[in-house]
């Protein structure tokens, strides 16, 4: 025993159960570490229109936008997140979902100003 086959999954989506079948394609990209046991995870839904239950060829696909985490590799940005995540965070609360805001809040904010997003281009 020992070595890298003995990981265990730490890092998972959630979804509402009558969400669940909106999940197309789940993926963990290895590669986008930063100084952490976790894993970048992505998924990708498909979200129906109010009347796609009538014309079936008429899917709506949505995504989310997206940050430029592989600039996170570089020393520089990798210390200018952390350093901007840090002055953001605040004290817990305990309540769970007022944290978990605070936490989703500064981690975005964090980052769409160390990082920025990457522009979506549809496929064609």
């Amino acid at each position: 025993m020992g070595g890298n086959r003995d990981q265990a999954i730490i890092d998972y989506i959630t979804i509402n159960d009558r969400l669940k079948s909106n999940i197309e394609d789940t993926r963990v990209f290895r590669g986008s570490e930063i100084d952490t046991d976790h894993k970048l995870v992505e998924s990708k839904f498909k979200f129906l229109t109010k009347h796609s239950h009538k014309i079936k060829d008429k899917t709506v696909y949505t995504k989310p936008s997206a940050f430029k985490v592989h600039l996170l590799e570089q020393d520089s940005i990798r210390t200018l997140y952390r350093n901007r995540l840090k002055g953001k965070l605040t004290p817990l609360t305990g309540e769970i979902d007022t944290d978990w805001l605070k936490i989703k809040e500064a981690i975005i904010e964090a980052a769409e100003e160390s990082i920025g997003q990457e522009r979506w281009r549809p496929d064609t």
